[in-house]
């Protein structure tokens, strides 16, 4: 785990301050294979004191329609500390990047949560893109930074002339796309809308399921 890239014993406005510096290493261009032949996804729950992480890779082919499941695991373990709104990452982000690393690395991970549409530029999918060095796509259904505006066409989710995602309407459901790590913005859209059946990222709503079936059995 990376204590450096993780710490919990800031005060807010230091924290605040350390998401800034981490939000400044961020890659939002394309930098992965774009010959992908694998792609990982990952969702976090939490509930109490439990917070229960849901991790898969698949093999893939370029118009990500179909996924051949590779591995899976599903952890639940008992929060550290509490999070701070606004901070999560500093907690949740910590918990999955030491997952992550159990995983043969694929070419890129879909991230529920949020990336650099983040009030402070640094949600979970950045935090931990950072963290592996890898390149990930952050979905979310919560829309808390920007603003919408109309964009080559695209509703693209801008804040200060920056354009930091877009939005995703699949089904009833209207999705937040956004650069993690490693990925422009553009990209991050196409290959979510790409690997979308219905209403949801396919790789996405497998680690869901596999969640949903933890959490059943855990209740039994």
């Amino acid at each position: 785990m990376d204590e450096d890239l993780f710490p919990h014993n800031l005060s807010l406005k230091d924290s605040i301050e350390f998401q800034d510096k981490l939000a400044a290493k961020l890659i939002t261009e394309d930098s992965f294979n774009e010959n992908f032949e694998t792609v990982g996804a990952a969702i976090m729950h939490t509930r109490g004191d439990f917070i229960t992480i849901s991790v898969a890779t698949f093999k893939t082919d370029k118009e990500l329609k179909n996924f051949q499941l590779l591995d899976k695991n599903v952890v639940r373990e008992k929060a550290p500390f509490a999070a701070v709104p606004g901070l999560e990452s500093f907690r949740d982000g910590a918990m999955l990047t030491k997952v992550l690393r159990g995983f043969t690395k694929p070419d890129f991970w879909f991230i529920e949560g949020h990336g650099i549409n983040h009030p402070h530029r640094l949600g979970l999918a950045s935090h931990v893109g950072l963290a592996v060095d890898m390149p990930t796509i952050a979905v979310s259904r919560d829309f808390i930074a920007g603003h919408i505006q109309t964009i080559d066409g695209k509703d693209a989710i801008v804040e200060n002339g920056e354009i930091l995602g877009a939005v995703m309407k699949s089904g009833m459901l209207k999705l937040y796309v956004a650069p993690g790590h490693k990925i422009s913005w553009q990209t991050a859209l196409e290959l979510a809308k790409k690997s979308t059946k219905s209403n949801y990222p396919e790789p996405l709503k497998v680690v869901q399921q596999n969640l949903v079936n933890e959490l059943s059995r855990v209740v039994k």
